[in-house]
Formats: structure tokens, C-alpha cells, sequence
């Protein structure tokens, strides 16, 4: 009669030694790709997809063009064919560097406004507010400096096939510091 145990024995150590093996991190943007060829719109995309053995997780980010922030800024994008992930939501992002403090008066009053428009020119969402009033997290990814954004105003459900348009002004108070600033889009699924 032949033992289970040894062969039981032998999956289990088999199966381990590959998960582990395989959780070594295996890069960026391995396998979301279909849905960053179709974006034909304004900006950079960027696959933030990663794999981890059998974590995965799905993204990409949009970084729109640098501005001096120390100087007034208004351009409306196209964003055309964004990639829609699951239900995630899109998160509309100011970036700040490091060096543009929170707690310098002139910076805290600069403001900043964005309106997101389908091509029917229905509005998805808007804000209009002061650099104090926003969220300063962390960025996604290899981005760095200072994450801007609002809990209720900067974030849109994407449909598929949408052809959107984004207005944004960005105004410094006197004596704002210098620096570059931008916006960027982000979503993603299984974390950032």
C-alpha cells in the first residue's frame, strides 16, 4: 500500500516554493495594455500596472503638461478613449513639488479650478477652490511632491467610448513660490 503522505508532502513543498518564488515583484504595465492603446488624447499615460506572483493590480495615470507655479495657467485637454477598470472611479490630481509649501500664506490662497465635460458639453464634475482647502496626500507612483484633490469633487465615474473634455485654470496668490505644478488623472484596482 502506498503512503499519501510523501506525495502530499512533496505538492505542499512543490506549491510553496512557487508561491514564494513568484511573489518577487515582476514590474510595471506587464499586462494592462489593450486599454492605454486606446487613450488617444492629450497628456502622457502610463501603464501602473503591477504583478506580484499572484497579486495583481490594474492602473494608469494621465500626466498632463508642466506650468510654472508662480504664474497664472489655463488650457482645456481632450481625453479622449480613457480606459474604464472595473467601477473604479477616476481621480483628477494637482501636483505640487515638495518645495511649494502648504503653510506659506501666498501658496495656501493660490487657487485652482478644473470642469470635466463630456462632448455633448454635459458637466461630470467641477471645482473651483484655494490650495488650503484641497486634500494634500502623497502621488501615485514615481510621481513626487504633493497630491492635490477634493473628497467629493475629484473624482468621475469614466464611460467607455466617452470623449471627454478637461478645463483647468491655475491662479498664484502674490508672491506664490516658483516650482512646476500639474494635473494627472489616476485610476486603478488592488491598490496604487
Amino acid at each position: 500500500m502506498v503512503s499519501v503522505l510523501p506525495v502530499m508532502s512533496r505538492i505542499l513543498v512543490i506549491s510553496l516554493t512557487w508561491l514564494l518564488c513568484s511573489c518577487a515583484p515582476h514590474g510595471r504595465g506587464t499586462y494592462f495594455t489593450s486599454g492605454i492603446r486606446n487613450y488617444t488624447g492629450d497628456g502622457t499615460i502610463q501603464d501602473t500596472s503591477q504583478r506580484s506572483g499572484i497579486l495583481q493590480t490594474r492602473g494608469y495615470l494621465v500626466a498632463l503638461p508642466h506650468f510654472p507655479l508662480n504664474r497664472s495657467y489655463e488650457h482645456t485637454f481632450q481625453l479622449d478613449g480613457l480606459p474604464t477598470i472595473e467601477s473604479k472611479q477616476i481621480e483628477i490630481v494637482f501636483l505640487v513639488p515638495e518645495t511649494f509649501s502648504q503653510t506659506r500664506t501666498a501658496n495656501a490662497h493660490s487657487t485652482v479650478e478644473f470642469t470635466l465635460s463630456t462632448s455633448d458639453d454635459k458637466r461630470v464634475t467641477n471645482l473651483n477652490s484655494t490650495l488650503r482647502a484641497l486634500i494634500w496626500s502623497s502621488p501615485v507612483h514615481d510621481h513626487s511632491g504633493y497630491a492635490l484633490y477634493h473628497l467629493d469633487r475629484s473624482f468621475f465615474q469614466p464611460v467607455s467610448g466617452e470623449r471627454y473634455r478637461l478645463h483647468v485654470r491655475y491662479s498664484p496668490a502674490p508672491g506664490a513660490d516658483s516650482g512646476d505644478g500639474y494635473f494627472y488623472l489616476w485610476s486603478g484596482i488592488g491598490g496604487s
